[in-house]
């Protein structure tokens, strides 16, 4: 096993972090909170510009129509991690629930 221990990460989320996904019609990027944060002011004004550009987390450069953006959803680790959990917990549900001739 401690061989095995090598491939195995301690904690993966902690190298993903906390960040916002931006998501569009034809991309996706994940990027920190400050720039976030820009987007969503320049989408919300009463005129906003018809692009914008930004960078991703890991210097990616964007630049997209703002009618083109879709969503801007915030990702923690604290919420992966429940994700995870409730994932592991539907499955397990879905699998007690299988009859035997399912398999």
């Amino acid at each position: 096993m401690n061989r095995l221990s090598n491939y195995f990460a301690d904690e993966p989320e902690s190298e993903y972090g906390d960040f916002y996904v931006v998501a569009g019609l034809f991309f996706s990027a994940e990027v920190t909170r400050e720039t976030a944060k820009r987007i969503e002011r320049a989408l919300g004004r009463w005129l906003p510009p018809r692009w914008i550009v930004f960078h991703d987390r890991v210097g990616s450069r964007y630049r997209v129509r703002t009618n083109m953006i879709r969503s801007l959803v915030e990702s923690t680790a604290a919420q992966r991690a429940a994700d995870r959990r409730h994932e592991r917990a539907r499955e397990q549900e879905e699998k007690e629930d299988r009859r035997p001739w399912d398999d």
